[in-house]
């Protein structure tokens, strides 16, 4: 489930939506509705177009949608959910995330987004006393020396 989740909290990210805004997530791009219901079947499908495949799709949807039981629960890709339920578990499953944005640009003022600069200063403070253990570990995973990895 973490592996999805992140891959779930970076699809936000890529796409810009706020974590207050993460309804055009799983709704159609022409609706805005948080009252819609929408069932498990729909949702996993919703999270494969994102990239979560098999299993981890299911078994997200499921999460989101099924209320919490103590007991056993007969599994029903019919069953739904309100669109807000579901962000609202969203939320919680995903926590907290920033947006990145290059310095000098239109959002230099928004709280949701975090600059160039200061992620540099977290990678430097986190990750300087391994710069050339790093290096060496990317560049081994460079099999097309490109510069470029993929990430899977």
């Amino acid at each position: 489930m973490k592996q999805a989740t992140t891959l779930l909290r970076l699809q936000l990210q890529k796409k810009e939506l706020v974590r207050t805004n993460m309804a055009p997530l799983i709704l159609d791009d022409d609706s805005d509705d948080l009252t819609k219901q929408i069932s498990i079947i729909e949702l996993k499908q919703k999270f494969e177009d994102l990239g979560i495949l098999g299993k981890k799709s299911t078994q997200l949807a499921r999460f989101l949608i099924e209320p919490p039981s103590q007991g056993e629960i007969i599994y029903n890709e019919l069953a739904k959910a309100s669109v807000s339920d579901i962000i609202a578990k969203l939320q919680k499953l995903i926590g907290p995330y920033h947006l990145y944005r290059a310095e000098g640009t239109a959002f230099d003022d928004n709280p949701h987004y975090v600059q160039e600069e200061y992620m540099k200063k977290l990678v430097l403070e986190n990750f300087g006393r391994f710069r050339e253990t790093l290096i060496e570990a990317l560049r081994c995973e460079d099999y097309d020396e490109e510069g470029l990895l993929e990430f899977s």
